[in-house]
């Protein structure tokens, strides 16, 4: 599953070093700072740290999938949305979606994010929905929709189509939020993603996402998470062809019979 940590912060470090309150090491080694009390979780079948070390029923060596897809991009369409002029085009998208065994998803995990700057550095105001099994470190509610990728779909795969939809309630956060596979930003209809397994990139196409409800406001210079911040909603997609800014956020799309064995 590929997550936000180091590489990311990173990208963000260097482009507000200059403007001052850069992320600390500190936040980014809790792992994602855009899932705050989430860090921890993962694909199921893997160990979730966040929900006690428990994992979902029925885990890996069922046909299921796990489809990943993030990206940090300028909502402007530049390469560039650091400095204090432009960083409310800043996003950070995210879009996971797990199955346990058919097409029916069992848990998501949707982020949509924007940043700007205060006197003590970079915040985000990030909206999350959580939704799935509490025993796995979710927040309750059941995700709807439907997914696929190949079932031999591995690691090893540097070429895989995959598709979703999925719409999901959070009821520990206040926020609803839906997410859809395209095949390009243009096109407005549902269609599939390409993704590469190896480099954990996008090969063609995204997911758009929606979420409505309360805003965290998380601050980088210290990690600290504020819940119930504003009230709002925020739209992002996790493909081209805006530049991807964040070195560490990628896709991928695994059959639920194969492992995550590299970890991302």
């Amino acid at each position: 599953m590929k997550t936000v940590t180091y590489a990311v912060v990173g990208a963000v470090v260097v482009g507000v070093a200059a403007f001052g309150g850069a992320p600390s090491p500190s936040a980014a080694a809790q792992g994602n700072p855009y899932l705050p009390g989430h860090a921890s979780t993962r694909s199921p079948g893997t160990t979730l740290a966040a929900g006690g070390g428990t994992t979902l029923p029925s885990g890996r060596g069922t046909p299921g999938y796990d489809i990943e897809t993030s990206r940090m991009y300028c909502a402007n369409g530049a390469s560039s949305c650091f400095d204090p002029a432009s960083i409310q085009y800043l996003r950070y998208a995210q879009a996971t979606v797990f199955s346990t065994g058919g097409t029916a998803p069992v848990a998501t995990v949707l982020v949509c994010a924007k940043h700007y700057y205060a006197a003590d550095g970079l915040h985000a105001l990030a909206l999350h929905v959580f939704a799935g099994p509490t025993q796995a470190g979710f927040d309750g509610g059941t995700p709807f929709g439907a997914g696929y990728t190949p079932f031999t779909a591995s690691e090893n795969d540097t070429a895989v189509y995959s598709q979703f939809y999925v719409t999901g309630s959070d009821p520990v956060l206040g926020t609803s939020g839906s997410a859809m596979t395209h095949s390009s930003a243009t096109s407005p209809y549902f269609g599939p993603m390409g993704t590469d397994n190896v480099a954990d990139q996008t090969i063609y196409g995204g997911a758009q996402i929606s979420i409505t409800g309360w805003f965290d406001d998380i601050d980088f210079s210290n990690g600290q998470d504020t819940p119930h911040a504003a009230y709002g909603s925020l739209s992002c997609w996790t493909g081209g062809p805006n530049p991807n800014l964040g070195t560490d956020t990628g896709s991928e799309a695994l059959a639920g019979a194969n492992s995550d064995t590299d970890g991302d």
